[in-house]
């Protein structure tokens, strides 16, 4: 072989052991994340269906055992019921979202809530349940003052139109000219 030849397929061979090399590092340095947006607040009402997304980069192609946490107090990790589901969605060779699903969401699901993978964590999402009852009985409550608060409303209209049409018509009733009165006598017939 020539020099340039054997230079050239030298040059070859440092290029395809280079690629070769960071390509193997580059999954050496890989390793799962989870994407949850920082201060992340939900607020849902009570008897709602609810899904809590938590995105996750991988690098096998099969997705990482991922798991919910929810906090009790800050020291405190328990799962979540059993009764809730998770599923799998929008997965592709790396990623996915991986969610908690409430069917029907209660008061006491309220709290702080994290997915985790045994090598990493997302941020907490915090959960706030409202309770659509509580603010159905506060109207119903006030029903009977919104009631009477409509009854004096309408009086208050009709007493101010009929002062409004009684200063338009004072005193008087209104005469029409052309009209005259007569006298006519009465006659007896036998």
């Amino acid at each position: 072989m020539s020099g340039a030849t054997m230079r050239s397929s030298t040059q070859l061979l440092s290029l395809l052991l280079l690629s070769f090399s960071t390509s193997g590092a580059s999954r050496e340095n890989c390793s799962d994340e989870i994407k949850v947006r920082r201060n992340q607040i939900i607020v849902a009402q009570q008897g709602q269906r609810l899904e809590v997304e938590c995105p996750v980069s991988f690098c096998q192609k099969q997705a990482p055992h991922v798991h919910w946490i929810k906090y009790t107090n800050r020291s405190e990790k328990d799962k979540p019921q059993p009764a809730l589901e998770t599923r799998w969605e929008g997965q592709t060779e790396h990623s996915g979202v991986f969610y908690l699903i409430f069917s029907h969401v209660l008061l006491n699901n309220s709290g702080e809530y994290r997915c985790e993978t045994n090598f990493s964590h997302g941020h907490i999402i915090n959960i706030t349940v409202t309770d659509t009852s509580a603010e159905r009985s506060r109207l119903d409550q006030l029903q009977p003052y919104l009631s009477a608060a409509g009854i004096f409303l309408c009086v208050v209209v009709v007493v101010f139109l009929s002062v409004l049409s009684m200063q338009r018509c004072p005193g008087n009733p209104r005469t029409t000219p052309g009209y005259q009165h007569t006298v006519m006598p009465m006659t007896q017939h036998p």
